[in-house]
């Protein structure tokens, strides 16, 4: 009779000894968690920061194009070219024109399909209204983007879920008008005079840059930055609903892809637009303002990605102290700005 030789098996884990391997597997993982959100976030800010230096190229490559860098916005602030009086009393003749440097970047952006398609008017300097409501203005750029606002991509205003309900495309990516407001939102109306039209920084309402005109140095002038968007509220199709102007390329009306360095990057002094009606602590605003301005924004730790007028893009502290970056807001101020 064969005997059978009972082998005795390896020794299992205690639910002590289970709970412990548990226990430090969390740890590590919460240990690992932030690192890797920390990784991510700097991903998305190298990413914006890319598309930054991206804008930044497309505007040398226009300027040696053209001698001259193009208009912040191709009307003034608040008014439609056809409606501002003349130095001589006369009306503008050039139509209603609110489209803004965006436009005229898009073959620069590897974007020359959705330029050829925009409803350009016959005068090289304007472009019609009514773009605003025509396709393709919903056609997402990727490159005016940044991928750690949550709002990406925008698309539809107030007035519905439907694409022509849309007034376009809103960017993170604006371009610096200066150190200084942009000015009186009704001016024009009250006085006829072009409000906003000669401002300090590289790009303004019918500005006409050149580089050269850069006399602080390109290298000391800033040239763009980011800003935050805020998704619209919606009251159903056609129906107007809570909404938020700014990063508005298409219907750049009151300065909405512009930006100042009148205060520094993630500043808690509200915006002064003349629609933000949707509430967001990280980009606080008044609404109806009769002064109009903005400032860079974003949801990057500590600062904002910031394009100089060299094409250098880097992450502006946001307790970098105010009179320095407002001295590296104007083109030709004298200022002498400290290391940013």
């Amino acid at each position: 009779m064969r005997r059978r030789t009972l082998r005795r098996g390896s020794p299992g884990f205690s639910l002590i000894e289970l709970l412990v391997a548990i226990g430090v597997i969390a740890i590590l993982v919460a240990l690992l968690l932030p690192a890797v959100q920390q990784a991510r976030a700097s991903a998305r800010s190298v990413h914006c920061q890319n598309n930054l230096r991206q804008v930044g190229l497309a505007l040398h490559s226009y300027h040696e194009t053209h001698q001259v860098l193009p208009p912040g916005m191709f009307n003034y602030l608040g008014a439609d070219i056809d409606d501002v009086i003349q130095a001589d009393g006369s009306q503008g003749v050039m139509g209603p024109a609110r489209s803004c440097w965006m436009q005229r970047m898009l073959p620069y952006l590897e974007q020359q399909a959705l330029y050829d398609t925009l409803p350009f008017a016959s005068n090289t300097q304007s472009q019609t209204w009514g773009v605003q409501f025509q396709a393709p203005i919903w056609t997402i750029v990727p490159s005016l983007m940044c991928p750690s606002d949550p709002a990406n991509p925008k698309v539809v205003t107030d007035k519905g879920t439907r694409p022509e309900d849309s007034e376009g495309f809103h960017g993170n990516i604006v371009l610096c008008a200066g150190s200084t407001a942009f000015g009186l939102s009704d001016q024009w109306q009250r006085t006829g005079i072009a409000d906003g039209a000669h401002l300090n920084g590289m790009f303004y309402g019918l500005s006409s840059t050149r580089l050269a005109d850069v006399t602080d140095g390109l290298s000391n002038t800033v040239m763009g930055a980011e800003l935050i968007l805020n998704r619209d509220g919606q009251d159903g199709p056609g129906a107007d609903g809570p909404r938020d102007v700014r990063g508005r390329y298409y219907n750049c009306y009151r300065g909405n892809a512009l930006f100042s360095t009148q205060h520094s990057p993630n500043t808690s002094v509200p915006d002064d637009v003349d629609s933000c009606e949707v509430p967001n602590p990280a980009s606080p605003c008044n609404t109806g303002a009769d002064v109009i301005v903005q400032y860079t924004r974003s949801y990057h730790h500590g600062g904002a990605n910031v394009l100089f007028g060299d094409g250098a893009v880097c992450l502006v502290s946001e307790n970098v102290a105010t009179e320095v970056f407002r001295a590296a807001g104007s083109r030709a101020g004298g200022e002498s700005p400290e290391e940013l």
